[in-house]
């Protein structure tokens, strides 16, 4: 039904699921490469210390942020269209009554 009724916002929900699964196929791919690293260290008193860190490929970052930018980027270019489709088909529907 939105598609039929709301084209320009199907485009962009689609555009908006297309990018998420870019990021989650990112994000998965960053993992299985050793993204996080960690470290532990225990002293002889038994205290200790747990360090966990992102270790970024070059560009790596900065495309996850760029897919996600462009979800949200689509997400709100689907709710304008939804309007503004909505307005235009009201306004349509006044004009044939």
């Amino acid at each position: 039904m939105i598609r039929e009724y709301y084209p320009r916002a199907a485009q962009h929900l689609l555009n908006a699921q297309q990018a998420k699964v870019e990021s989650a196929s990112l994000w998965s791919t960053l993992l299985e490469g050793g993204l996080v690293e960690q470290e532990v260290v225990t002293y002889p008193n038994g205290s200790g210390v747990i360090s966990a860190w992102l270790a970024w490929p070059t560009g790596r970052q900065t495309e996850l942020t760029d897919l996600f930018r462009r979800c949200v980027r689509e997400l709100w270019a689907c709710l304008d269209a939804l309007v503004v489709e909505s307005v235009e088909g009201i306004q349509c529907a006044a004009a044939s009554a």
